[in-house]
């Protein structure tokens, strides 16, 4: 799953931009992430961040910060595994594939059993172009989300962890 703005709650700044997070002091997570991640390990799935970090690679957010981030959402929220982009003309980079595809060979993933969910027309695409089912977490109410289709929408992290939970059942 992508993480600010799915597990980690997004900033409004003093000049009303949103922005991710810039140090674990301004980092809150969003309510009931621990409960979605907890819902999808009692299933048995493996829990992925893959989320650009544009901001790290431009200078914005310090690698110290990032990497004490990184380390506080790992171990709140019992995270399997994250990889990063920080070069915005990198494969890496969301839309492009290349973060699932290593978590995918290093654990040996099922793409056909597995979810990205995420709050951006970039979750939805590299889900769809992993070969993933997407959901589309849907407050943000992205224009630019129509094209890129998700297979769900979900309100909220714990929502998109239900539908994966009940997915089965129908």
């Amino acid at each position: 799953m992508d993480k600010d703005g799915v597990l980690v709650e997004l900033i409004v700044r003093p000049d009303g931009a949103v922005t991710q997070p810039y140090s674990v002091d301004e980092m809150r997570f969003t309510p009931h992430a621990k409960s979605a991640v907890d819902i999808l390990r009692g299933l048995n799935y493996l829990v992925f961040v893959v989320s650009n970090q544009g901001k790290v690679g431009d200078g914005l957010i310090a690698s110290a910060d990032h990497l004490e981030m990184h380390a506080v959402l790992m171990t709140s929220l019992d995270i399997d595994d994250a990889v990063y982009a920080v070069d915005r003309c990198s494969e890496y980079f969301k839309p492009g594939t290349m973060m699932i595809d290593e978590l995918c060979g290093k654990y040996d993933v099922d793409r056909a059993r597995s979810w990205m969910v995420g709050d951006s027309w970039r979750d939805v695409k590299v889900g769809t172009n992993a070969g993933l089912k997407t959901i589309y977490l849907s407050p943000k109410h992205d224009p630019t989300i129509a094209p890129f289709k998700a297979n769900f929408q979900a309100h909220d992290v714990l929502d998109a962890a239900l539908i994966i939970e009940n997915y089965g059942r129908y």
